[in-house]
C-alpha cells in the first residue's frame, strides 16, 4: 500500500503503517507562562514596548475574571477583531481560561462577509479595534445579533477594555483554568468551501496546542518569532501558543512592511518568522539594507502558496545563513503537514537541493496520494490529490455537515494534487479544489460568477486563476453574453470592480466565449476552461 505513516522515533524516517497516530498527552498552556527561557512574552515592535509573562498571566486572569462576571461560560463563542498589538492576544487566553471559543475576524474583510460569519457563530462578546467597530457594527445590524462589544481604543460607545484589566474583588488565585477535554473545539477559524461561502473549522484544544510543540520538536528555533498575521490565520494561533509554551517572545508588528522587516531582525535578534509567499517576494524585492546583521536569524518558513525554485534563490540568496524552507498546510489540519526537519542534517541537506519541496513528513500524520478519478493509491512521482489522517485535524465545519470533508476509509481531502520522491519529500503542484488564491486570501470564483450573473448582458459565466508569479491567481472571467446585448471586456471588469473587495476583482481579464464546457452531469469544466486559456486556445 502506498501510504506513508510518520511516528516519534527520534528521527525523520517513515516508519511501518502498524503504529498507531501519535496520541500522547501534550503540555497545557496555564502553567507555561513564566516558566521559559525569556523574560519577555512580547515586544511591540513599533515602540519597542515590551511586556512580561507574569504581566501577561496577570491580565488574562483579570479579562477572564471579568468576562465571566458579564456573563461568559464554558462553551460560548468570543470573537476578537483587530490587528497586532501587545493586548491582542489577552482575550484569546482569557477565552481558553474559561473554557470558552474563539472565533476571530479580520478587519480587512468585506461587511457581507462579515455579517455572514457572525451569524454563523452567534458570538456573545466581541473585542474590536476602533477602525473595525463601523464594520461590526454594520455586520451585527445586518445579522441581527446583539453581542456585546468591547473596544480597545477610545470610543465611549462601548465597554473598554481597561476595565477589563483593574483587579477585581475576586482574588486571581482563585481562577483555576476550566477543565476541558483536549479534544473539544477551542477555535473557529474561517476558510472558504468550494462553493464560495465561507465556513467555520472546528479545531480542538489538541491539535493547536499538538502543532505548536511540534515546531519545537523537529527543531525550529523560536525564541523570538517576528509576528505579522491577525487572528483570523492560524498561523496567528500557533506562533502564540508554541512561543509561550517554550518560553519565547513574539516581536509583534501590525502589519507587514517590507521596509521595517529588516531593522526588526537585527533590533530584536529575531530567531524565527513565517511569510506568505507575497510577502517574502516583496522582502527580496526590496534590497538587503548594507550593513545589516541577521546573524540570530535561523529560520524563515515560507507557506500558503507556490514559490518557485528561481524565487527560493533568490530570498536565500539576501538571507545567508538563514535556512529558507517551504511548508505545506491547511486550516483544517490546524496548521503545518509538511516541513523540513532543521534538528535533522539529512534534511538540511534535501531542503537545499530540492528547494521545489515543501517538506517531509511530520509525527503524527498519515499521508496518501490517491488518483483524483479512481481514488487509487499512487507511489513515488506519481501525481494525485494529497489526502491526510492526524489527530490534530477538524471536528468539522461548524454547524454544517461536513461528510464530504473526508473520504468513506476517513482520509482528509486536501484538493492539493502533489507527489513525492523516494525520499519523501512532497511536491505542491496544483489545487483540485476550485478555490482561487490571491495574495494568500482565499477567493471563491462563485461569488463573482454569482455577480456576473446579474449584469444584464451576462448570460453565463465562469471564473478561473490565471497563474501568476508573485500573486498567486489572478481571477479570470470566461463570459458569454446574451444576443441582443452588446458589451465590453471592460464594462464587465468595472462591473465587478465596484461590487467587489480588492483582491477580488478581475485582474486576469475578461474572455468572451461562445459556450462554457460541461461535464455529462452539468459540471463546469473549470480546469479544461483555465489550461485553454494559458495555452492561449481561448
Amino acid at each position: 500500500m502506498f501510504e506513508i505513516l510518520n511516528y516519534w522515533t527520534g528521527q525523520n524516517d517513515p516508519i511501518g503503517v502498524e503504529y498507531p497516530l501519535r496520541t500522547e498527552a501534550r503540555p497545557d498552556l496555564h502553567p507555561s507562562f513564566g516558566q521559559g527561557r525569556a523574560v519577555h512574552v512580547g515586544v511591540d515592535g513599533l515602540t519597542g514596548q515590551k511586556d512580561t509573562y507574569t504581566s501577561l498571566l496577570h491580565r488574562c486572569i483579570c479579562t477572564a475574571i471579568k468576562m465571566r462576571s458579564e456573563g461568559i461560560k464554558p462553551g460560548d463563542i468570543i470573537t476578537i477583531c483587530t490587528s497586532n498589538h501587545l493586548n491582542t492576544c489577552v482575550p484569546v487566553i482569557a477565552t481558553f481560561f474559561l473554557g470558552a471559543k474563539v472565533a476571530n475576524l479580520d478587519a480587512t474583510i468585506s461587511l457581507s462577509d462579515t455579517a455572514y460569519l457572525l451569524k454563523q457563530v452567534k458570538p456573545k462578546m466581541i473585542f474590536v479595534a476602533d477602525d473595525a467597530i463601523k464594520l461590526i457594527e454594520g455586520a451585527l445590524t445586518e445579522s441581527k445579533l446583539n453581542s456585546k462589544i468591547v473596544t480597545f481604543g477610545t470610543s465611549s460607545d462601548y465597554l473598554h477594555f481597561t476595565e477589563f484589566l483593574k483587579k477585581s474583588s475576586v482574588e486571581e488565585e482563585s481562577l483555576k483554568p476550566v477543565e476541558v477535554d483536549s479534544k473539544d473545539t477551542a477555535a473557529i477559524l474561517f476558510s472558504s468551501g468550494t462553493t464560495g461561502l465561507p465556513k467555520g473549522i472546528c479545531l480542538s484544544h489538541y491539535g493547536i496546542l499538538a502543532q505548536s510543540s511540534t515546531l519545537c520538536d523537529i527543531g525550529y528555533n523560536t525564541n523570538v518569532f517576528l509576528a505579522f498575521s491577525s487572528l483570523y490565520w492560524i498561523s496567528s494561533i500557533l506562533i502564540l501558543t508554541s512561543s509561550i509554551l517554550t518560553g519565547g517572545c513574539r516581536v509583534i508588528a501590525p502589519k507587514y512592511d517590507p521596509s521595517t522587516v529588516w531593522n526588526l531582525l537585527e533590533k530584536y535578534k529575531v530567531t524565527a518568522m513565517f511569510l506568505a509567499p507575497i510577502q517574502s517576494f516583496s522582502l527580496y524585492k526590496s534590497g538587503r539594507p548594507e550593513g545589516i546583521n541577521t546573524t540570530k536569524f535561523e529560520h524563515l518558513l515560507i507557506g500558503g502558496g507556490y514559490v518557485s525554485r528561481e524565487q527560493m534563490n533568490e530570498i536565500r540568496d539576501i538571507l545567508p545563513g538563514t535556512n529558507v524552507m517551504l511548508g505545506y498546510g491547511l486550516t483544517e489540519i490546524c496548521g503545518i503537514a509538511l516541513l523540513f526537519w532543521p534538528n535533522n542534517p539529512k534534511d538540511m541537506i534535501m531542503a537545499c537541493e530540492r528547494c521545489g519541496s515543501s517538506g517531509r513528513p511530520l509525527p503524527g500524520f498519515s499521508y496518501k496520494v490517491v488518483d483524483p478519478d479512481s481514488r487509487k493509491p499512487l507511489g513515488p512521482n506519481q501525481r494525485g490529490e494529497l489526502l491526510i489522517k492526524t489527530d490534530s485535524q477538524m471536528h468539522g465545519y461548524f454547524n454544517l455537515d461536513s461528510c464530504e470533508a473526508w473520504d468513506s476509509d476517513g482520509w482528509l481531502k486536501t484538493g492539493d494534487v502533489v507527489y513525492y520522491d523516494e525520499d519523501y519529500c512532497f511536491y505542491i503542484i496544483d489545487r483540485v479544489k476550485e478555490m482561487l488564491k490571491f495574495q494568500s486570501w482565499h477567493v471563491p470564483p462563485a461569488t463573482i460568477e454569482s455577480i456576473l450573473l446579474t449584469h444584464p448582458a451576462v448570460e453565463a459565466a465562469v471564473v478561473v486563476g490565471l497563474p501568476h508569479p508573485i500573486d498567486g491567481d489572478h481571477p479570470l472571467a470566461a463570459v458569454v453574453t446574451k444576443a441582443s446585448c452588446a458589451v465590453s471586456e471592460t464594462e464587465i471588469e468595472d462591473y465587478i470592480a465596484k461590487r467587489v473587495h480588492d483582491r477580488m476583482r478581475l485582474r486576469g481579464g475578461v474572455k468572451f466565449v461562445s459556450s462554457i464546457p460541461l461535464t455529462p452531469s452539468g459540471k463546469i469544466k473549470r480546469r479544461d476552461i483555465r489550461d485553454m486559456i494559458v495555452k492561449g486556445h481561448l
